[in-house]
C-alpha cells in the first residue's frame, strides 16, 4: 500500500496491479479557492457527494469491512441514472486524498484516484485520475465525457464549501 501512494503522489501514470492493470484514461486537474481541510473533508464525506457531482442521485455506504467509518474497505453504492455503480475504497490517507476500485459499474477494471495539495495561497489543487479499460462505446464515451463532468464537480464542491449557488 505504501509504494501505491509514493508513487500515486509523485504523479506517475501509475495505477497499483493489486487494483487494475489499465492505462490512465482520464487525468483531471482542478483547482478551488477553498482550504485543504475543507475540501478533504467534503470529498470523504461519501453521502454528500449527492450535493456536488453532477448525476448521482443518492449515496449509500457500508461501512462493514471499513478499517474506519467511511475508510479504507467502505463501500458506497452511486445512484445514478436508473442504475447504480458499487465502489470500494481501498487507500485513504488524512488530508492527501483517497482511492477506490469500481466494483460493479458500465467499465471493467476501474480505479479511481483523488487527491489533494495546498496551493500556497489557501486554496486547493485538486487531481482525480481515472484508470480502467478503453473497450468498448462506454468506456470510450466515459473516457471523454468525464473530464468536463469532473470539471461540473469541483465548481460545484467549490461552491458548496465556500456557500454560494453553483454556476448554472
Amino acid at each position: 500500500m505504501l509504494l501505491f501512494l509514493a508513487t500515486a503522489l509523485a504523479g506517475d501514470d501509475f495505477v497499483s496491479t493489486d487494483y487494475s492493470t489499465a492505462d490512465r484514461q482520464v487525468a483531471y486537474v482542478g483547482h478551488l479557492a477553498a482550504p485543504p481541510e475543507a475540501v478533504y473533508a467534503a470529498l470523504v464525506d461519501h453521502t454528500g457527494m449527492p450535493a456536488w457531482m453532477p448525476k448521482i442521485t443518492k449515496v449509500t455506504v457500508d461501512d462493514t469491512d471499513a478499517d474506519a467509518p467511511g475508510g479504507v474497505g467502505c463501500t458506497r453504492s452511486c445512484s445514478f441514472g436508473g442504475m447504480a455503480i458499487e465502489e470500494t475504497v481501498v487507500w485513504m490517507e488524512e488530508g492527501v486524498g483517497y482511492a477506490y476500485t469500481v466494483d460493479v459499474g458500465p467499465v471493467s477494471n476501474h480505479v479511481g484516484v483523488v487527491q489533494i495539495a495546498d496551493d500556497g495561497s489557501g486554496g486547493t489543487d485538486l487531481t482525480w485520475d481515472q484508470y480502467f479499460d478503453k473497450k468498448g462505446l462506454k468506456a470510450r464515451m466515459m473516457a471523454k465525457k468525464m473530464p468536463k463532468l469532473l470539471d461540473e464537480a469541483v465548481q460545484n464542491l467549490e461552491a458548496q464549501i465556500l456557500g454560494e449557488a453553483p454556476a448554472a
